[in-house]
């Protein structure tokens, strides 16, 4: 399981480095994840949503039900910021800090 939370950390650092590229272009950010490679994972353990505004993103990757990585009770969803912030929650969304 924890070895599956690459799964999440690389998606998301790649969501990220779109986003900047398109910040460069455009001088804001895309709010369509679809621009961004969708709303799953890589290898699929984990549903990706996204909100953003012009100047700001949070990413998160979610261990959905129907997934093996739902099991990963310490770590079921990993976040990510315009700002590089990483946050992480465990199943009963307390704040995990072994995640990243």
């Amino acid at each position: 399981m924890e070895s599956r939370r690459s799964d999440a950390q690389i998606t998301l650092a790649g969501i990220a480095a779109e986003q900047e590229r398109i910040y460069t272009y455009d001088n804001k950010y895309t709010n369509d994840l679809s621009e961004l490679g969708g709303s799953v994972s890589e290898n699929k353990f984990y549903r990706i949503t996204m909100t953003a505004t012009d100047n700001t993103f949070v990413i998160t990757a979610t261990a959905p039900s129907n997934s093996s990585q739902f099991s990963d009770k310490s770590c079921r969803t990993l976040t990510m910021t315009h700002r590089n912030v990483k946050t992480s929650t465990d199943a009963n969304g307390n704040i995990s800090t072994d995640c990243w």
